[in-house]
């Protein structure tokens, strides 16, 4: 089986689009529980002294975004695939639903952001005290606002585009 490529995927009909797209979202919010359940077997091996407390506090945060995020995630995905089966009954609201689905899509990427950020703060309080080393953490930082930004914003949006288009096809 080869992996989808994001050219081949949009040429798809938007029904497979979603549901391709869904899959991936619940994937990977499966993915982070179960890293998750990872993280909590290894810390609770790890030392619970002084010295360790920055190392503590920094996979306390990204647990508690983890828990609040990653649930919301996996509802989107497996609500994009409910949508996906639906999508040719649903002709007058389906421009609707999709357009619901990028805006929580959107709302999601900006609130897990702003959550991120004292996982970011943490993390460079662990750090060394380099210049060099915090700058390239914020650049790390925003290339991964902008990938997370990306993969939840532009299938739905081309997405949004196809249906539109078949709508005034029709």
């Amino acid at each position: 089986m080869k992996p989808i490529l994001s050219k081949e995927l949009f040429k798809k009909e938007p029904k497979k689009i979603i549901r391709t797209v869904g899959l991936f979202y619940a994937g990977i919010g499966a993915w982070c529980f179960f890293g998750l359940t990872l993280m909590n077997s290894t810390m609770s091996n790890f030392p619970k002294d002084e010295e360790f407390e920055g190392f503590n506090r920094t996979f306390e945060i990204l647990q508690n975004i983890w828990m609040t995020y990653m649930p919301l995630l996996i509802i989107i995905g497996f609500g994009m695939v409910a949508f996906s089966y639906a999508l040719e009954r649903l002709n007058e609201q389906r421009i609707a639903i999709q357009t619901g689905i990028l805006i929580v899509c959107t709302i999601w990427v900006i609130a897990y952001s702003i959550a991120s950020i004292p996982y970011l703060e943490a993390f460079l309080s662990i750090s060394p005290e380099q210049e060099a080393f915090n700058g390239l953490t914020y650049i790390f930082a925003l290339f991964g606002f902008g990938a997370v930004f990306a993969l939840m914003t532009i299938p739905n949006y081309k997405v949004l585009k196809k249906l539109k288009a078949e709508n005034t096809d029709m």
